[in-house]
């Protein structure tokens, strides 16, 4: 079954305030801190016509937590995805 957000997000957070089992092991890894994963892996899985909309919300979550070149990806992939149109014609001289 796969997870709504909320319930994404309530596991990340159980697993990233469980303490390491063992001092040297690095526990619990990047998923449990990386807040944007989810959505990273439902973009990755999604047909090419959901993943524009993907992307300009990943593109917001990651503005919204700062995460610089995390934004930067997504502005490029939004490009990437987006409809390449002409520019508007120039005014007649």
């Amino acid at each position: 079954m796969k997870w709504t957000e909320e319930v994404w997000e309530r596991k990340r957070r159980e697993l990233a305030a469980r303490p390491a089992p063992y001092p040297d092991f690095p526990f619990p890894g990047h998923v449990a801190h990386d807040r944007l994963h989810r959505l990273r892996r439902e973009w990755a899985e999604a047909p090419a016509a959901d993943q524009p909309r993907l992307a300009a919300e990943l593109l917001r979550r990651a503005e919204l937590l700062g995460d610089h070149n995390e934004a930067t990806r997504w502005r490029l992939e939004l490009d990437r995805l987006g409809p390449h149109l002409a520019p508007p014609p120039r005014p007649a001289k």
